[in-house]
């Protein structure tokens, strides 16, 4: 399996931050691509193995097959990403309010998840 343009990419910022005087500020950004690249290896792994569909959680059977705006799709995917908020959405849920807004909504992952529980509602998302 060839490497993906992220690792890549990835080993080459390595590269040149271990070329840089061994500091905290070199050290830190290796560490902080390195995260990144552990974060999209998972992933993708978890994508692989179980589909882009949301394994739990309020919004569980949700596709979620795009980028994450922000973070990880991990804990999306898994169904925790929004654990602790799952009371409070299920209480909006309950309510059954004719109009929901999502105002910050970036990829639309409340938006939708609540469009889906809620379709007798109105959703409006804005970013």
């Amino acid at each position: 399996m060839s490497p993906t343009l992220f690792a890549i990419a990835t080993t080459q910022t390595l590269r040149h931050l271990a070329a840089q005087d061994p500091d905290n500020a070199h050290l830190n950004a290796a560490l902080r691509h390195l995260a990144k690249w552990r974060s999209e290896m998972l992933s993708r792994t978890l994508i692989a193995r179980s589909g882009t569909c949301v394994q739990s959680g309020p919004f569980q059977g949700m596709d979620y097959a795009i980028r994450a705006a922000e973070g990880s799709a991990t804990a999306r995917l898994l169904g925790v990403y929004e654990a602790s908020l799952a009371p409070i959405i299920e209480g909006i849920i309950a309510r059954a309010y004719p109009v929901v807004v999502d105002i910050g909504c970036a990829e639309g992952y409340y938006a939708v998840g609540l469009a889906r529980r809620m379709p007798a509602s109105r959703i409006l998302a804005r970013d």
